[in-house]
């Protein structure tokens, strides 16, 4: 199987809130919340992972880009007005006739 995450948004509730990090970066249970997410999909055989971050999220795109994954790895950095934007450009990352699973960082 194929999976996608949307991790394009920018954080704006957690920023109001005090925290520093982006949401994608923010530890959940010992891991970077995307972290865990890359993971969960490992565990579950991914064949391929796409994420989709925005142009200003360049502390993510690093984190992103300094993993060593066992499986095909796209990093997608667009700014999209919005979420059903950021799904379809996700979504060209895989093969016009497979079935993939996304979700969102949280």
């Amino acid at each position: 199987m194929h999976y996608a995450i949307i991790a394009a948004g920018e954080g704006s509730r957690l920023v109001q809130e005090g925290v520093a990090l982006p949401k994608p970066l923010v530890d959940l249970d010992g891991r970077p919340m995307i972290k865990r997410l890359i993971d969960i999909m490992l565990d579950n055989n991914a064949e391929s992972i796409a994420v989709i971050v925005n142009e200003q999220m360049t502390q993510v795109r690093q984190y992103l880009e300094s993993l060593k994954l066992d499986t095909e790895f796209r990093l997608v950095v667009k700014t999209t007005p919005s979420s059903m934007h950021s799904f379809w450009e996700v979504s060209r990352a895989f093969p016009e006739s497979g079935k993939f699973v996304l979700t969102t960082v949280d």
